[in-house]
C-alpha cells in the first residue's frame, strides 16, 4: 500500500523501575519519528488486566505494574489489537503460572492501512513462550515455491530412496534425453515419497501441537492432572525432536535471511 511503517522489537526485562524506563524510552523514540504506523511487538514481561496471568499471587502484588503499562500503551496512543487462540503466551516449567506477557502493539495509523489486523497465539514448541501471528484476513501471501528440499539430504532413507529408484528407471535414446526423463520419473516418486515417509514428520508435529494446545487449553482452567502434567512434558520432548526438519523447510520456502545477531545488552530495536 506504500504505507511506511516502524517496527520496534521489545523484551522487557527486570524491576518494574526497569520496565518503566524502557517504556519510557519507546515513548519518546516513537515521538521523534516521521512514520505514524508503529508496530510494537516483543516480550513486554508484564499484563494490561487480571485476567492475564494465572498464579497464586493476589492482584495487589502486580496492580502498580498494570497500571504503569496501561499508562505506556496510552501515552503512546497505541492500541492492543483483537486476540485470537488459547490465553496466554508464557508458560512457566511447573505449569502453575501462566501470563500474556508478549504482544503486538499497534498505532491507530497502522490500523487505518491495516484495518481488519489480529494477533493470534500459536501453538508452543519446545520453549515456554507462544509465538505469535500478526495477519491481515484479507492478505495472506504465502510461502514462496521450491523445487527441492535441502533437507532431505539429512535423512538416510532419502539416500536409500535414491538407490533403489534411480537404477529402475529404464530410458532409451541419447545422454541428456536419459537424464532428463530420469528426473522426471525420480520427481513423480519424490512427490509419492515425501507424502507417505518424509510428510509424517510434519503430520507427526501437528498432531504433537495439537494435543499439546488441548492440554494448555485444560492448564489454563486448572483442570490437568499429575498424569497429564507428564504427558505434556513427554510430547514436548518428542515434538523437539521432530521440528529440526519442518524448520528447515519453513526456511527454504521463505528464502530466509537471518540477521547477524546485534548487542544482546540491547533493550528495543527498530527494524
Amino acid at each position: 500500500m506504500g504505507v511506511p511503517v516502524t517496527i520496534g522489537n521489545v523484551y522487557c526485562f527486570g524491576s518494574l523501575r526497569e520496565k518503566m524506563l524502557i517504556w519510557e524510552e519507546i515513548s519518546v523514540y516513537m515521538l521523534t519519528q516521521l512514520s505514524k504506523a508503529w508496530c510494537v511487538i516483543g516480550d513486554f514481561n508484564s499484563i494490561r488486566r487480571r485476567e492475564e496471568r494465572k498464579s497464586s499471587m493476589s492482584v495487589s502484588d502486580y496492580s502498580r505494574e498494570i497500571n504503569g503499562f496501561n499508562a505506556f500503551i496510552e501515552k503512546a496512543n497505541l492500541l492492543d489489537i483483537p486476540l485470537t487462540g488459547i490465553k496466554f503466551t508464557w508458560y512457566k516449567l511447573n505449569w502453575l503460572v501462566n501470563n500474556r506477557i508478549d504482544k503486538i502493539l499497534v498505532s491507530k495509523e497502522w490500523i487505518e492501512a491495516w484495518s481488519h489486523c489480529k494477533q493470534s497465539i500459536l501453538s508452543r514448541f519446545v520453549s515456554n513462550h507462544c509465538a505469535i501471528l500478526l495477519r491481515d484476513e484479507y492478505v495472506d501471501w504465502g510461502l514462496k515455491p521450491f523445487k527441492s528440499l535441502d533437507v532431505w539430504k539429512t535423512d538416510s532413507r532419502f539416500k536409500v530412496f535414491l538407490r533403489e529408484k534411480w537404477p529402475s528407471y529404464k530410458v532409451q535414446g541419447g545422454g541428456m534425453y536419459i537424464f532428463k526423463e530420469k528426473l522426471k520419473k525420480l520427481e513423480a516418486n519424490l512427490k509419492v515419497w515425501t507424502k507417505e515417509i518424509f510428510g509424517n514428520v510434519n503430520q507427526l508435529c501437528d498432531g504433537l501441537q495439537k494435543r499439546i494446545s488441548e492440554l494448555d487449553a485444560r492448564d489454563d482452567e486448572n483442570e490437568l492432572d499429575v498424569y497429564e502434567r507428564e504427558e505434556k512434558r513427554s510430547l514436548l520432548a518428542d515434538l523437539n525432536k521432530n521440528l529440526f526438519k519442518q524448520e528447515a523447510i519453513l526456511k527454504q520456502k521463505a528464502r530466509q535471511k537471518w540477521l547477524k545477531r546485534g548487542n544482546p545488552n540491547t533493550k528495543f530495536s527498530i527494524r
